[in-house]
């Protein structure tokens, strides 16, 4: 039935490795609620790409944007928006080397793309600063 289901196409725009979880089983999971709406959830690992500014590298931080959209379905179509804030899991901290994941916070905005049509974009934001050596 998962599989029957109209999906919007989402992307991580700046992902360079995307991994869905299969191990033991498919981990998607479909609830249908007695209104009508659906909640359709799969667990995916994703490494993004970050572009750094060094420039006061050691004693600096880094913001690292991490793009969520639809590949095809703009904004009158598609309307993403957080129900929730993003969570690390401790058992799977992030990480980048010399850089500790100190906060994150999110996003929405429009922004115009393919044939000037309006989407909408999650942004999750992570920060870094340097990880000190002891």
């Amino acid at each position: 039935m998962i599989e029957q289901l109209w999906k919007p196409y989402t992307f991580f725009e700046n992902s360079r490795i995307a991994h869905i979880h299969n191990m033991p089983a498919i981990n998607k999971y479909l609830k249908i609620k007695s209104d009508g709406s659906i909640l359709y959830s799969m667990r995916i690992s994703v490494t993004t790409k970050c572009l750094m500014n060094l420039q006061t590298f050691p004693i600096d931080y880094q913001i690292c944007p991490v793009y969520i959209t639809s590949f095809i379905y703009p904004s009158d179509e598609v309307t993403y928006e957080w129900r929730r804030s993003i969570r690390i899991s401790p058992k799977y901290p992030m990480t980048i080397s010399q850089f500790n994941l100190i906060s994150t916070y999110e996003s929405n905005e429009n922004w115009t793309f393919n044939q000037n049509r309006n989407y909408t974009r999650l942004i999750g934001y992570f920060k870094f600063p340097f990880k000190s050596f002891k």
